[in-house]
């Protein structure tokens, strides 16, 4: 099961850690790149050096009937939790900027905009 475990993690891992990196190298998505390069490290972590722990966890939280599966079919589900994960962050971010940040800056435009005089 620890193997099971351990490619889940792995292959999770790798998949934000990648799609960060990338994301690292474009302006307007560099703290997405950063937030997701971080989320990968900690999968990466997880499925390697605290896998034993993990594997305890996941065992007494009673998801441990998610990893019963053969590993080809496992390293598929990995990659595609990885981006859903993904493109939730990516809606969070763009409700907070547009949503949040749009809405106070049309309620209060004079806090948000600076005002230039001359």
């Amino acid at each position: 099961m620890i193997e099971n475990i351990e490619t889940f993690m792995i292959y999770s891992g790798f998949t934000l850690f990648g799609v960060g990196f990338l994301c690292c190298f474009i302006a307007l998505t560099f703290r997405f790149g950063v937030l997701c390069t971080l989320l990968g490290n900690c999968m990466l972590y997880l499925g390697t050096i605290f896998s034993r722990r993990t594997c305890e966890y996941i065992d007494e939280a009673g998801y441990i009937d998610f990893f019963n599966h053969p590993q080809d079919e496992l390293k598929v589900k990995a990659v595609v939790i990885a981006v859903i994960v993904m493109i939730m962050l990516w809606a969070v971010r763009w409700f907070v900027h547009f949503v949040i940040e749009g809405s106070v800056y049309f309620l209060f435009p004079g806090i948000i905009k600076p005002e230039i005089k001359k």
